[in-house]
């Protein structure tokens, strides 16, 4: 995992995206997984995870269902192409 501590944590960062992609992506998160777990698990401010995932959301990266955070079909279908370097 990433050590946040040293890099940037402002508003958009694509490190926090990032991040966020590797999680909801994991195989073992078949459901994705809740933006209080990503803050458990990535330890970024819950703000920043919330503008991350709207981001996320607003790219099509992500689909949003409450607090409830899931890979779009897109983002699934690229990873199962093995066109993103996880």
């Amino acid at each position: 995992m990433h050590d946040p501590s040293n890099q940037d944590r402002g508003t958009g960062s694509p490190l926090v995206e990032e991040l966020i992609v590797l999680q909801v992506l994991r195989d073992d998160r078949p459901d994705g997984c809740s933006i209080t777990e990503l803050h458990k698990e990535i330890g970024f401010e819950r703000n920043d995870i919330t503008e991350a995932v709207d981001s996320l959301k607003g790219a099509g990266v992500v689909v949003l269902d409450g607090e409830q955070v899931r890979p779009s079909q897109a983002t699934m279908r690229i990873d199962a192409l093995d066109m993103i370097g996880i």
